[in-house]
């Protein structure tokens, strides 16, 4: 992967744990998209492929995969990351997937609202 696409996908890493980005749903259900003030977009998307055994009618594997695809001002894309990438690629556009989806069921929040009602600190390492 280019080096200017894994700066950027650690950045939106961080500035979506942060908070500091907002990602929308698309209309398609594991798809989520960012539009920036350039007009420039970026979607992260989730892709599940089946392996299938033909004669027994069976689905014998799952495979997950993360993709990532940058698109400039004009629509044009300019960078796309599929899930045939390196394993290093895979596991950022992963991460950066899993905290998307944390920040949108605002699953921290959830949690770290709990433990305060309970009177817990939410960072604290009690177990």
């Amino acid at each position: 992967m280019e080096t200017n696409a894994k700066k950027l996908l650690c950045v939106l890493i961080d500035a979506t744990k942060n908070r500091t980005i907002q990602w929308l749903k698309t209309g398609n259900n594991d798809e989520y998209k960012t539009k920036f003030q350039n007009g420039s977009i970026l979607m992260v998307y989730k892709v599940q492929t089946y392996i299938r055994n033909a004669f027994l009618g069976l689905d014998l594997s799952e495979n997950l995969s993360y993709n990532f695809r940058l698109y400039n001002q004009d629509g044009v894309v300019i960078q796309t990351i599929e899930h045939f990438a390196e394993k290093d690629d895979k596991q950022l556009i992963e991460s950066l997937y899993k905290t998307i989806e944390n920040a949108e069921k605002k699953e921290d929040e959830t949690y770290s609202s709990i433990f305060r009602e309970l009177g817990t600190d939410f960072n604290s390492s009690a177990i």
